[in-house]
C-alpha cells in the first residue's frame, strides 16, 4: 500500500494528529478520564491555487471536506457580529493581532458548527483550538470525546470578564490546554511532526498546568483578586504540624463577605505564610472551616453552613485535598498530582460482583452489605471491609491477630467505632460483623502498586489467596471506596466474540489504518475476557497490519501481545 496523502497540507500531518490524539489520551487517563479522545486537522488553504482549498486529517473518516465549505462564509457573519468588533487597542501592531484573533475566534466557532451538523448524533463532544499556519495552510486542531463518558453535573457556572475567560471544569481545562499546545506546536517550524514539549513529560506537564490554571481561577469567582492557588495548597497539604499530617478544611469569601465568622484574625494572613495557615488549620473541621479568598485567611467560620461559600477545599492524610462546589467534589490533589475526584461507589457495579462471587451463598445480602459500606466511607478515615464466604472459618484461622466479637450486624455507631482502630472489618455475606481489627495475611504476588499505601496493597495480597471467596472494600480517608479486587462488569461471550471479530476482519486489504487501531485498542480494553485462543487471532491479524504499514513506508509496532488473564473464570460471563 503506498502512503499517500491525497488533501496535502504537509508531509508529517497525520503524524502530529497522531501525537495530539496520544496526549490528549495520555492526559485525560492520568486524571481519570477514559473519555476516547480522537484529534482531527482542519486546513484552509491561504490563496488560490493549491491542490484543495479544504483539506481533513484524516482523510478517511467520518467528515468530508464539503462539510467544511461554508465555514470560512459563516466565519465571516459571525465575525460582524462579534461585540469585539470595532474596539480600538493601542501599542504597535496590536490592534492587527487583536483582529486576527477575533477572526480566529469567529472561525473556530464556525468550525464547531459545522462538525455538530455533520455529526448530529450527539454521541461527541467537539472543541476546535486556535489555528496555526503551516506552509499555505491555516490549520485548526480539534479534541472530541465520547459525550457519554464526559463527567456532567459538576460544571461551574460561565465566567467571562473582558477578554479572561474561565472554562467551567478542570478537565475542559485540560482540553484547551492540549489544543493551545496544538496550536503553538503548528507554528514550530516548517515541517510539524507533533506537539512540543518535555519528552515523556508533555501529558504531565499539561494536566499541572490545567490544574493550576483552574484552581487559580477560583478567587476571581468569587470577586476576589487573582492568587496563587493551587501551589499553596499543595505545600499546605504536605505541611505537617507537630508531625500530623495537614487535616481541616478551607472555605473561599470575600472578606467583605465574610460576616460569618465566629473569630476573625484581627490581621488577615497571607496564604504565603504555609506554617502558620497550617497551624490556623488545626482549628478548622469540616463545620468551622477557616475563611479565605485565595490569597489571605480572614478567621473560622461559623458552624452555619447555610452562610458558607460554594466552594470549599478539605484536606486529608498522606498530602491530599479536595476542591468541592456546592458539596460535589469537582478536583483532587495527592502529592501535588491533580485529577478528577474518585467517582462514588457504582452501587450496580457492587452489587454485580457481589452476585458473581456469593450469588450461591444462602442469605447474602448485598443491601445489607452496601449500607455498611455507606456508613464507613462517612467516617472521615481509612478502613477496609473484608466480605468473606466462610467469615466464621477466617475469624478462627486469623483470631490471633483480630479482636473476634459475636456474628451481628453492627450499628452505625459501633462501625465508626470500629473504623477507628488498625486492621480490617471481618463481614460474612448476609452482613454479619466477625472480627475488627483484623490484619490481613497474603503473599506478594503481583497485583499490588507501589505507589498506593499499605492498605490498598494489603488488600491485594489478600485477595490474591481468597480471589472466589472475598470482597474487599477499600475506604480512603476523603470517602472514596474501592473495590479489591477490581470490578469487572459480567459480560456476555458473544459480545467478546464480536469484538475479537471486528478487530480481526479490520486486517482485511484494504486495511483502514484508523479504523484498525481504533477496533485493537477495543480489544485491548476487554482483554481481561480473552481467551488463549482469541489471544493468538488477535496478535496473528496484528502481525498482518503491521506487516503492511512496513511495506507501505508507516511506522510498524515490532510487537504487540496480548494474552489471557489469570483470574478469567466462567464467573465474569453472563452466559
Amino acid at each position: 500500500m503506498d502512503r499517500v496523502i491525497d488533501q496535502f497540507m504537509w508531509g508529517y500531518q497525520p503524524s502530529f494528529r497522531s501525537s495530539l490524539e496520544y496526549q490528549a489520551q495520555q492526559a485525560l487517563r492520568s486524571i481519570g478520564l477514559a473519555a476516547a479522545p480522537q484529534a482531527l486537522l482542519i486546513g484552509f488553504a491561504n490563496g488560490e491555487g493549491m491542490g484543495h482549498q479544504i483539506c481533513v486529517e484524516p482523510e478517511k473518516g467520518l467528515f468530508q471536506q464539503t462539510d467544511f465549505s461554508g465555514a470560512l462564509r459563516r466565519a465571516e457573519e459571525l465575525y460582524a457580529t462579534d461585540e469585539d468588533r470595532g474596539t480600538f487597542v493601542t501599542g504597535e501592531g496590536q490592534q492587527e493581532k487583536f483582529e486576527a484573533r477575533s477572526l480566529d475566534k469567529s472561525r473556530r466557532s464556525a468550525i464547531l458548527e459545522a462538525l455538530t451538523k455533520a455529526d448530529p448524533s450527539g454521541e461527541r463532544r467537539y472543541w476546535v483550538g486556535p489555528s496555526g499556519t503551516v506552509d499555505a495552510y491555516r490549520v485548526f486542531p480539534v479534541l472530541s470525546v465520547q459525550t457519554n463518558r464526559w463527567p456532567i453535573g459538576s460544571d461551574l457556572p460561565d465566567y467571562e470578564e473582558g477578554r479572561l475567560r474561565l472554562h467551567p471544569s478542570f478537565a475542559e481545562e485540560l482540553i484547551h490546554k492540549l489544543l493551545r499546545l496544538a496550536a503553538m506546536s503548528l507554528v514550530t517550524g516548517p515541517e510539524p511532526h507533533g506537539l512540543v514539549g518535555i519528552g515523556d513529560r508533555v501529558a504531565e506537564e499539561l494536566v499541572r498546568a490545567a490544574a493550576r490554571s483552574f484552581v487559580d481561577g477560583i478567587p476571581l469567582r468569587i470577586g476576589a483578586l487573582p492568587a496563587d492557588v493551587f501551589d499553596k495548597l499543595n505545600e499546605l497539604a504536605a505541611t505537617p504540624y507537630e508531625g500530623k499530617p495537614a487535616t481541616g478544611s478551607m472555605v473561599f469569601a470575600r472578606e467583605e463577605n465574610a460576616s460569618f465568622l465566629s473569630l476573625r484574625f484581627a490581621t488577615a494572613v497571607s496564604t504565603g505564610r504555609t506554617r502558620q495557615v497550617r497551624k490556623l488549620l488545626e482549628l478548622s473541621d469540616s463545620r468551622r472551616p477557616l475563611i479565605f479568598d485565595g490569597g489571605h485567611v480572614f478567621g473560622l467560620g461559623a458552624d452555619t453552613a447555610e452562610h458558607l461559600g460554594a466552594f470549599r477545599v478539605d484536606f486529608f492524610p498522606r498530602s491530599v485535598w479536595t476542591l468541592s462546589y456546592k458539596n460535589e467534589p469537582i478536583l483532587r490533589s495527592a502529592l501535588g498530582r491533580a485529577a478528577l475526584p474518585t467517582p462514588p461507589l457504582d452501587h450496580a457495579l457492587f452489587v454485580d460482583n457481589f452476585e458473581r462471587i456469593f450469588g450461591g451463598t444462602p442469605s447474602a445480602d448485598a443491601e445489607a452489605v452496601w449500607a455498611l459500606i455507606e456508613t464507613a466511607s462517612n467516617q472521615g478515615h481509612g478502613t477496609m471491609l473484608v466480605i468473606h464466604r466462610d467469615a466464621l472459618g477466617e475469624t478462627a484461622r486469623l483470631g490471633d491477630q483480630a479482636v473476634r466479637i459475636e456474628p451481628e450486624p453492627l450499628p452505625a455507631n459501633a462501625l465508626a467505632a470500629a473504623t477507628s482502630i488498625d486492621g480490617a472489618i471481618l463481614i460474612a455475606p448476609n452482613g454479619d460483623c466477625h472480627a475488627i481489627g483484623v490484619i490481613l495475611d497474603g503473599v506478594a504476588g503481583g497485583s499490588g502498586d507501589p505507589g498506593r499505601g499499605a492498605r490498598f496493597n494489603s488488600a491485594n495480597r489478600y485477595a490474591d489467596q481468597h480471589r472466589s471467596d472475598c470482597l474487599i472494600l477499600v475506604v480512603s480517608d476523603d470517602g472514596s471506596v474501592e473495590i479489591v479486587p477490581q470490578p469487572r462488569r459480567r459480560v456476555s461471550r458473544s459480545f467478546i466474540e464480536q469484538v475479537v471479530v471486528e478487530a480481526e476482519q479490520s486486517a482485511i486489504e484494504p486495511i483502514d489504518y484508523e479504523r484498525s487501531a481504533r477496533l485493537f485498542s477495543r480489544a485491548e480494553a476487554h482483554q481481561f475476557y480473552l481467551s488463549e485462543a482469541q489471544c493468538a487471532r488477535l496478535i496473528s491479524a496484528r502481525k498482518i497490519i503491521e506487516d503492511a504499514k512496513l511495506s507501505g513506508g508507516y511506522l510498524s509496532l515490532v510487537s504487540w501481545v496480548v494474552a489471557p488473564n489469570r483470574w478469567l473464570d466462567d464467573s465474569y460471563f453472563l452466559d
